[in-house]
Formats: C-alpha cells, structure tokens, sequence
C-alpha cells in the first residue's frame, strides 16, 4: 500500500481582499446575494478549479430557472394572443410553442459549461473531486451532495491567482 503525501496546507492570499471586502475571484463568496451570486458563477465561465459556496450555487441554479420561467411566460403568451387572433386554427400557437422550446433548449446549450463548471466547484466545495459530476444521472445523489455544507478540506481546491 502506497502512503501519498498530505495536501499542501490552505494559504491565504498574499495580497489582502479588495476594500469592499468580497474575495477574489478565484475564492468562494460566502453569504452572496442573488444577482451578485448569478453574475459571479457567469463570470467563472469554463473555470472548473476552485471552489463555489452554496448561496452561489443555488443563486445561479435560481436565476437560470427565472430565465427559463421567463422565455416560457412570454412565449405562452405570445402563443395565446396568436392562438385567440388566429381562430380555432392551432397551427401558429403550435409553432409559438415549438420556437419557444428552441430558445429554451438554444439557452440550455448556452449554459451548459457553467453549469458543469459550478457544480464542479461547488462539489469542491464539499470536498468531493470533480469526478462526482457523473452522479448527473444519479440525480437525487448529486442534489444529496450539493446540499452539504462547506468543508474546510475543501481548500484543497483552491488555485491562488494574483
């Protein structure tokens, strides 16, 4: 049996965090509202190193939601005033519907890399290695795991830049 060496221990960054007090970018934002939250896991796009707290997690799973509800809110209505001016006719409410699933699945593709990414990170977070991400198919796994709470071990994770 082989004995790997310990992680490097977790070391702050060498220059302080900005004036307002939120961490880098690289770090987690504990405790971030919801638009804040939102913009800060677009802004880590494609980064799958780190680690995400849960309030950003759960505030960008929350704002892809109202983005989804609101594309489908639209284009219901859209398809009703359609369907109401076209008569019994349900051929153009019908393609109403259909473009409005497009965009919704044109704006699921859009996001599919951040997604992945901050669940990543938010996996991390909890201390688990990115390999978890597989659990997407085991969903009620994956949710299990990313309802835990932060771990200090998960500092591991955590890539310092300047």
């Amino acid at each position: 049996m082989t004995n790997f060496p310990p992680p490097p221990a977790y070391q702050q960054p060498a220059q302080p965090f900005p004036p307002k007090g939120e961490p880098p970018l690289w770090a987690p934002h504990y405790g971030i509202s919801f638009i804040p939250g939102w913009r800060r896991a677009i802004a880590k796009y494609a980064d799958f190193t780190g680690r995400a707290a849960p309030s950003e997690f759960w505030f960008y799973v929350l704002g892809n939601v109202v983005v989804v509800i609101g594309i489908e809110i639209v284009f219901s209505i859209i398809g009703a005033v359609v369907g109401l001016a076209g008569g019994s006719n349900g051929t153009a409410a019908a393609v109403v519907s259909a473009i409005a699933g497009v965009i919704v699945g044109l704006y699921s593709l859009a996001v599919l890399v951040p997604t992945l990414a901050v669940t990543v990170r938010r996996l991390h977070d909890a201390n688990y290695a990115w390999g978890f991400i597989f659990f997407y198919f085991i969903w009620i796994v994956l949710l299990i795991l990313l309802l835990q709470s932060p771990k200090p071990e998960g500092q591991r994770f955590d890539r310092p830049r300047g």
